[in-house]
């Protein structure tokens, strides 16, 4: 399939290669782990906000892919909803919308957590509650504390996971 948009810059490349380094944000801030991530353009209306909007997600937060010797049920039940169950399915089982998690991926990374401008999104749209964010502050290490531990660590924990 072919894409109409257009290639990162070289500053998006960098933060999205630095952010994917992080893995995905979401199981960090659920079960304290690292696990690869794929790298998740937010969108609006059905309208990605463009490559400055990207967050690191797991491959069943991002597209519904179950992990190996789990069946979709399975981690919907152990880990929540993902982004094929549909953003309000997804800010339900998890309390966070994606543009919270943005602004918490560009803490770890020390990045400035004002919105970049887009042609889709509002001002009015973009007022958020930055306290959800401030909860997830405690729940994911430092890009330093992830450097330190190895990338891609097998499984993901959860209910009855791991003994």
């Amino acid at each position: 399939m072919k894409s109409n948009a257009r290639p990162p810059t070289t500053a998006e490349r960098k933060r999205i290669d630095a952010m994917l380094q992080l893995g995905c944000v979401l199981t960090w801030a659920k079960f304290g782990r690292q696990v690869n991530a794929e790298c998740h353009h937010i969108t609006v209306a059905r309208k990605r906000l463009g490559h400055a909007y990207t967050i690191p997600l797991s491959s069943w937060y991002h597209r519904g892919v179950p992990d190996p010797g789990f069946t979709p049920r399975d981690m919907r039940r152990d880990y929540g909803a993902s982004l094929a169950d549909g953003s309000k399915a997804f800010c339900r089982s998890h309390g966070y919308t994606e543009l919270d998690l943005w602004i918490h991926v560009q803490h770890l990374l020390g990045l400035d957590d004002e919105l970049p401008r887009s042609k889709i999104v509002r001002r009015a749209y973009v007022a958020m509650d930055q306290n959800r964010v401030a909860l997830l502050a405690d729940t994911a290490p430092t890009a330093a504390a992830v450097s330190a531990e190895p990338s891609g660590l097998p499984g993901r924990p959860g209910v009855g996971a791991e003994a």
